[in-house]
């Protein structure tokens, strides 16, 4: 969980006013979205033995000036901006209206009020070595972020050598990837203020409603059929079989493995040259971003054998209209992309076609993925799963250097899946990927980086002739 130390820890929890307060509140009529149901409902998202074996998504950050009054005041405050942090969910006692006609609601939903929730301090002691915190730490993480009991997140302030440090940690049910750069803003944030003494800025205006975006998903759920146009995309990148195709040959991961997983950030690009890279994009009217993926598409092909392969991925996308931009909850999604890629094409090129291949799948994204399999009645379990995501676009990102911020991953459920983030950040651009914990792999995935950064070197400064041009004489 990159760099703790011996220090006091110190567990956040609600107090029990506030659980009392759950337990009294009515039932929410709102459903909840597709994947969060599916993952209510998954054995592997409901019964974690070894705190070790949790798949949270987490956030740690530098406190300035931390008391146990601002700690408590900044988590309570955060809980007051975002209503999925505030929802409890439990197994309906009976059948509940649906999403769809004849459709009965697995779980029933309670949504604490604004105002309500309050943190209270619970010391796990001082620890000695940095092992003894890790394990304070894993093991309180462990106990709260996870889909079984409310809040579905946890939180753990380490003091050491006069630093406070906060690890803020949540469960998908209520949170998904880009709510980590939120928090990663919001938390230090809402800190300063309280830790100077006032209020919140009334500027920090409340974000929108994941509640009301779960029912804009069922509302759009219902008009679907297994005809409809942006399930062809979705068709396209199924196989011969009807599946979701394995791993790229080359990975060495056969479709259904059962392999536990390790997690590796690989650098691509130090900031001036992701700078260069950026500008050299704009002179080629082509999106940054999708430049990114082209290389690591190319990266992929370049290792399948000559000439043009054809590979079926899934892209992850933000999920979050106009009105949710800075809210959080669980709104992210895939959409499929299957692209013919010649690593010997130009880059510029590569990046156009994938592009075009983009624009016509993004729209399948719409639909949730636990929805399509049912629509294709078949298992679209991903295999191979791509994102890109550009820290000049997320909130608070110049302050990320100051607070220390640094996000980190819980392990996941053994499965023969590749997730695959490029990150560019403001200290580089880095190749951020889970996958499959085999040799083979593992020499694969790094492979992979090795191949992009020299792409994009080469892009960068193209190798000039070997011979000069010869002069005509007399020219």
């Amino acid at each position: 969980m990159g760099d703790v130390r011996p220090g006091e820890v110190i567990a956040w929890v609600p107090t029990g006013t506030s659980r009392a307060a759950l337990e009294a509140c009515p039932a929410d009529p709102r459903p909840l979205t597709h994947d969060q149901e599916r993952h209510l409902s998954a054995p592997s998202g409901r019964n974690h033995q070894d705190a070790d074996e949790v798949p949270w998504i987490a956030v740690a950050c530098l406190l300035a000036d931390a008391r146990p009054a601002s700690v408590a005041a900044a988590l309570a405050s955060l809980f007051d901006r975002h209503e999925s942090l505030r929802c409890d969910y439990t197994v309906a006692p009976f059948a509940t209206p649906g999403g769809a006609p004849g459709r009965a609601e697995p779980f029933v939903r309670r949504v604490l009020p604004a105002g309500v929730v309050e943190f209270e301090p619970v010391p796990l002691g001082r620890q000695e070595t940095a092992l003894a915190t890790h394990a304070a730490v894993m093991a309180h993480l462990g106990a709260t972020a996870n889909p079984v009991a409310w809040p579905h997140s946890g939180f753990v302030t380490i003091e050491s050598e006069g630093r406070v440090t906060l690890v803020a940690a949540f469960d998908h049910v209520t949170f998904d990837g880009y709510s980590m750069y939120t928090v990663a803003a919001e938390i230090p944030l809402l800190h300063r203020v309280f830790a100077a003494g006032d209020a919140p800025d009334p500027a920090l205006a409340l974000s929108g409603s994941h509640l009301d975006h779960a029912v804009d998903e069922r509302g759009f759920a219902r008009s679907l059929t297994s005809r409809d146009p942006l399930l062809g995309p979705w068709r396209e990148l199924l196989d011969e079989s009807g599946r979701v195709p394995a791993l790229p040959a080359a990975s060495g991961v056969r479709r259904g493995g059962q392999l536990s997983h390790d997690l590796v950030s690989l650098p691509v690009a130090a900031p001036g040259e992701a700078s260069a890279f950026r500008e050299l994009c704009g002179s080629w009217g082509v999106s940054y971003g999708l430049s990114f993926i082209a290389l690591l598409l190319r990266a992929i092909a370049a290792q399948e054998g000559p000439g043009p392969s054809t590979i079926r991925t899934m892209m992850s996308t933000h999920g979050r209209s106009s009105p949710y931009l800075g809210s959080m909850g669980w709104f992210a999604g895939v959409a499929p992309l299957t692209v013919d890629v010649d690593p010997a094409a130009e880059l510029r090129d590569s990046t156009a076609a994938i592009g075009a291949a983009w624009a016509r799948s993004a729209p399948s994204g719409r639909i949730p993925l636990a929805l399509v399999g049912d629509l294709l009645e078949t298992s679209v379990d991903p295999s191979l799963v791509v994102s890109f995501i550009d820290a000049k676009h997320c909130p608070g990102w110049r302050d990320w250097r100051a607070t220390e911020a640094r996000g980190f991953l819980g392990r996941v459920p053994p499965s023969d899946q590749m997730h695959a983030w490029i990150s560019c950040l403001p200290s580089g651009t880095f190749l951020e990927v889970r996958h499959p914990d085999s040799r083979q792999c593992a020499s694969w995935v790094a492979s992979l980086a090795v191949t992009m950064r020299t792409a994009l070197l080469s892009s960068l400064d193209p190798r000039r002739e070997l011979v000069p041009s010869l002069q005509t004489p007399g020219a």
